[in-house]
């Protein structure tokens, strides 16, 4: 049975491969499109309500705006039942791991910033722009996200991975999840460059951490293991016209701040294709030293320690996004798949206490996730999602569900299907209220989930944009 199921999974995945990379794009929920990306509406409930300050001949939301900053943030409070086994926490999963069976507040964020518009005319005129943004997160979310140098919480030993049955310690934290300034410079009629310093989201993948820009409540694996949550260094983004744009630049390793353990640097770049209004097509890569070695001092606390660079790790990933013009432009396909390639296989780990050691056998991961989003009016959106992930070496997914499976092969994926209910669309401020149910059934070929080859979630979250 568990043999038929991944075989349904793989053909719903190969078909939806299909359909969606035939005719490839980026969705409007993409985190690809800008870095310092602001909202849709600007003026929902924090902006609404700096418009009613006066402040001399305007109001201070008026101020805010001409200067061209945006104040705005989110939050999302959330619950997943895990139907097939214990609550706490839900094997394989990102954020929704459940710190507990219990409502969670998922993230509390607050942001500032000012965009740099390179087909803007005024910053044309005036040839030069400066922006930026700031971004603060709290909630459970937050203490799975820290990037070393920028975690506030005790020792490592004491969050995401380590203790607490899995979850973060303490339950709620704060994070500084994007801090970055940016310089722009208009060149020719119509291309431009930015030049981003700092702290910001990774440019990989289709799912964000931001859960106002994803279709579900609840994260693919390919999200979670297969790409990095954050980066820090510099990238410059050239925009040659409206139809491609690229980036590249130079980042710390994955999820390293302000400190590293690894020794080293990476290369990062992506090239975006928008041939028409409906379709595009963004292609990002990622190549470094990423191996994190890991130590037992005293008491038989785990820590990372000071890496090397012998192994290298990179990681391909491609977004395709078609909007067909039928059923009134309300369906959207989107297709994001990774291949990624470790030398060292993620496997440097403790050999005894105080020594670090391990192998450096190859590991290999390929994952797909494939989504269909339909319009049914302003209330109703239904949203399905089908990812397939192999582990080719156990390095990312696979040692993550059995931390002894290491060297062999994991084949895992999920099939979920949800709605997004927006109960007050007319509302200039209710509409900004959303409830996000889903049903999830994953499935794998080790019986990783609780004893089992599969688990069936029922989950739901409540977001309000502010």
């Amino acid at each position: 049975m568990v043999k038929r199921s991944l075989s349904t999974l793989l053909a719903a995945a190969a078909i939806m491969a299909t359909a969606g990379l035939s005719c490839a794009a980026t969705s409007a929920s993409s985190s690809t499109a800008s870095l310092d990306s602001t909202p849709v509406d600007t003026n929902p409930l924090l902006m609404y309500s700096l418009d009613k300050v006066p402040a001399g001949k305007n109001s201070l939301g008026q101020d805010i705006s001409n200067a061209g900053f945006d104040i705005y943030g989110y939050i999302e409070v959330g619950y997943t039942a895990n139907l097939s086994g214990q609550h706490h926490p839900i094997p394989g999963r990102v954020f929704d791991t459940e710190g507990g069976n219990n409502i969670q507040m998922d993230q509390l964020d607050l942001a500032v910033s000012r965009s740099i518009n390179l087909t803007d005319s005024n910053f044309r005129k005036a040839g030069w722009g400066i922006g930026g943004k700031v971004e603060f997160l709290y909630g459970y979310d937050a203490g799975l996200i820290h990037s070393n140098g920028l975690n506030f919480y005790h020792s490592w030993a004491n969050n995401a991975q380590v203790g607490n049955n899995g979850a973060p310690y303490p339950k709620y934290q704060f994070d500084p999840e994007q801090l970055y300034v940016s310089f722009g410079i208009p060149i020719g009629k119509e291309s431009g460059l930015k030049v981003r310093v700092g702290k910001f989201v990774t440019l990989l993948g289709e799912e964000t951490i931001n859960p106002t820009t994803n279709y579900f409540y609840s994260h693919t694996y390919e999200f979670g293991y297969a790409i990095p949550f954050t980066n820090t260094g510099v990238m410059a983004d050239y925009m040659l016209n409206s139809t491609w744009s690229f980036w590249a630049g130079v980042v710390q390793p994955w999820n390293q701040s302000t400190r590293s353990n690894i020794n080293g640097v990476n290369v990062m770049a992506e090239v975006d294709y928008t041939p028409a209004s409906n379709m595009s097509l963004v292609v990002n890569y990622i190549y470094g030293p990423n191996d994190q070695a890991y130590s037992t001092g005293p008491g038989g606390i785990t820590s990372p320690v000071y890496g090397n660079n012998q192994y290298d790790r990179s990681v391909l990933d491609i977004i395709g996004t078609y909007t067909p013009p039928i059923l009134n432009n309300n369906l959207t396909l989107v297709a994001d798949l990774d291949w990624g390639f470790d030398a060292g296989g993620s496997q440097l780990g403790v050999v005894s206490p105080g020594v670090v050691g391990g192998t450096s056998s190859d590991a290999n991961w390929y994952a797909g996730a494939f989504y269909q989003s339909y319009v049914i009016n302003s209330y109703l959106t239904f949203n399905t999602r089908e990812e397939v992930y192999y582990d080719d070496g156990n390095g990312t997914v696979g040692l993550a569900l059995d931390p002894s499976a290491a060297g062999g092969s994991t084949v895992v994926g999920d099939l979920t299907a949800g709605l997004t209910i927006t109960p007050m669309p007319d509302s200039n401020l209710g509409k900004h209220l959303e409830f996000r149910p889903e049903l999830r059934e994953d499935l794998c070929d080790h019986s990783y989930f609780n004893g089992k080859h599969y688990q069936t979630t029922l989950g739901m979250d409540a977001i309000y944009q502010f």
